[in-house]
């Protein structure tokens, strides 16, 4: 049987970043490895997401890998941050299947090898702050993509969603986790995220991985990519415990709407002045003005004063220059459009579901949320969660054996189809919601998957919207 060819590479000293450098001396680390594991998952209830791992064991009976050696040819670099891609080439195909960072190394004398532990790139998207300016004029899809130009994500690197991202809420970010910003996003919209490896080795035209977002209706539609039978040579399905507690037959959901009026007011008055701004400075300053648009900053003084102002969330960033004489400034405001906010609440349920001769009232846990536009995107958010879980889902775990190349290129998300003549399964679609592949000796590949049985039927529609995403498109935005 012709085998996948592993390809595991450090980029010790990131010399090309943020591009990976394959070039990298003792970057080639295939030939140490005897074993890899990495796992991978999504939340599909909008609950926050944690970083795809990595666990590699490497032969250390040379201490190649002990960060105490100093007569290693890698002393000074095994610690943690660098990075790791792993790849597989089959039948003239390059798979990416890791891209991530190494966070802790554990040397293991008895055994005479080393584990070497790894994050992906969403443990980076945690370790960054995001601050995107407010807006009521931006979409949840050009809200991802803002955060992602904050921190410095090229646009090469990820891949976004529209259907209901097109909607339209207040958006903003102020000093806090991109990752946690970008779960917001997930939560209002019923999408997921996660980012996946590619085959690439960086580069402007081919990175080692995208950040990737599917929404709710991409997963709720689509034809299956495979089915596989249990009878099947490596292939395993495992039984399923069918429970209620993933029942939700009422859903509340509440939006925080806000409007802004056409009048814009003093929003901020300094506390400070008088201040002296010294000759051929710049003083920054902080300026909490609320929820508002259209911000601006006017000042009394001594001397001329450039003024510039970037507003994050709630808060305003104001700067005040001066030229070759110093100004004492005697007043300084932020003005702007003060929002007002008000609260719409949407309720969903199933009235057969929740019947006594069925479940019972099982209502999941209200989703408060300002990043929704109005009471419909709250109506249909509520309505497609209900549509999903009103009825208990099987949850059986797939695990295929060298089945190449499928090993390769399921992800998270991807639809299959299970047939289990013990299972009493008959091509029943599933959605992949975790993926964890060992490889011992880069020839023995166990992949398992975790599954999320998804209904059928269904009036799904295309409504609205422009000649791409609507009438005359193939985009679908509602249900």
């Amino acid at each position: 049987m012709v085998q996948p060819v592993l390809d595991i590479h450090m980029d010790w000293r990131a010399s090309s970043a943020p591009d990976f450098n394959y070039s990298d001396t003792g970057g080639d680390i295939t030939a140490d490895v005897t074993s890899a594991t990495w796992t991978r998952g999504t939340n599909f209830d909008g609950s926050s997401d944690s970083p795809g791992t990595c666990v590699l064991v490497v032969k250390n009976a040379d201490q190649k890998y002990d960060p105490k050696n100093a007569g290693s040819s890698l002393y000074g670099y095994i610690k943690p941050g660098p990075r790791l891609h792993i790849r597989a080439t089959y039948s003239g195909t390059t798979y990416g299947l890791f891209f991530g960072y190494l966070r802790r190394i554990i040397p293991q004398p008895l055994t005479r090898t080393a584990e070497l532990h790894y994050e992906d790139q969403l443990y980076a998207l945690d370790r960054q702050e995001a601050n995107v300016a407010l807006s009521a004029t931006r979409s949840l899809a050009d809200f991802r993509g803002a955060i992602l130009d904050g921190i410095g994500e090229a646009s090469n690197r990820r891949d976004l969603a529209s259907g209901v991202e097109i909607d339209i809420p207040a958006t903003a970010a102020n000093g806090v986790s991109a990752l946690n910003r970008l779960a917001d996003c997930n939560r209002a919209s019923g999408s997921v995220h996660w980012c996946a490896a590619t085959d690439g080795a960086g580069g402007a035209g081919n990175p080692p991985y995208v950040y990737r977002v599917r929404e709710r209706v991409e997963l709720m539609t689509g034809s299956p990519l495979a089915t596989y039978n249990a009878s099947s040579t490596g292939v395993t399905l495992d039984g399923y415990d069918l429970t209620d507690e993933a029942v939700v037959n009422g859903q509340r959901v509440t939006a925080s709407i806000t409007g802004f009026p056409e009048e814009a007011e003093v929003l901020w008055t300094s506390p400070t002045v008088p201040f002296v701004i010294p000759a051929s400075t710049t003083t920054y300053l902080w300026a909490d003005v609320g929820v508002a648009q259209s911000v601006t900053v006017a000042y009394a003084g001594t001397g001329t004063v450039t003024t510039g102002v970037t507003q994050y969330d709630t808060s305003a960033y104001i700067s005040l220059a001066v030229g070759a004489t110093a100004v004492t400034v005697t007043e300084l405001t932020v003005s702007g459009k003060r929002g007002v906010s008000a609260n719409v609440s949407a309720w969903s349920e199933d009235a057969a579901s929740r019947a006594v001769t069925a479940y019972g009232p099982l209502d999941g846990s209200e989703i408060s949320t300002s990043m929704l536009s109005g009471l419909s995107m709250a109506q249909g958010l509520a309505d497609s969660i209900v549509y999903r879980y009103k009825t208990p889902r099987t949850r059986p775990n797939l695990t295929l054996v060298n089945t190449w190349p499928d090993q390769l290129s399921r992800d998270i998300c991807d639809r299959v189809a299970a047939t289990s003549t013990r299972l009493s399964l008959s091509a029943v679609p599933y959605l992949i919601r975790g993926v964890t592949t060992t490889v011992t000796d880069g020839l023995y590949w166990v992949t398992s998957y975790k599954l999320e049985e998804v209904p059928t039927g269904g009036n799904w529609v295309t409504i609205g919207g422009t000649a791409d995403q609507g009438v005359g498109g193939s985009a679908i935005l509602a249900f």
